[in-house]
């Protein structure tokens, strides 16, 4: 997992998805390794989001409080278009967060596309103030 992590911030997605999909195959119930590697399938150059939903859907089955679990399937959503989705899981992460930059960015597109344009505002300009 380790790898695959280093892998993905040094630029190096083909690398990345490897490494987590070996440590997805040795060890699928670590919750840490499925979300790592739901999150590089659905941001790599040609997403595999369906798989992605699946992979981090599991996940949540068992860990339906955990933020960064609910942001990366709320990531997924929006990719997907689902907007309401997204924002119902966005939106349950987003006060437990750090990083909240792309959170932000996804509700304010969500929001845009539910037709609700305050709240896309708003969130708009709170990505544009968070630093990460």
């Amino acid at each position: 997992m380790c790898l695959g992590v280093d892998a993905w911030r040094r630029k190096q997605p083909k690398e990345a998805e490897e490494h987590l999909n070996r440590a997805f195959a040795l060890s699928p119930q670590l919750p840490q390794v499925a979300n790592n590697l739901a999150w590089i399938m659905a941001h790599k150059e040609q997403p595999d989001l369906p798989k992605a939903l699946e992979i981090i859907s599991a996940v949540l089955s068992q860990y339906p409080r955990n933020a960064h679990f609910r942001d990366t399937r709320g990531q997924i959503l929006a990719q997907q278009g689902r907007w309401k989705e997204a924002v119902d899981d966005l939106e349950a992460a987003l006060p437990q967060l750090t990083a909240r930059k792309e959170t932000h960015r996804a509700l304010a597109e969500s929001y845009r596309h539910l037709g609700l344009a305050e709240l896309a505002q708003e969130h708009d300009r709170r990505a544009q103030l968070s630093s990460r």
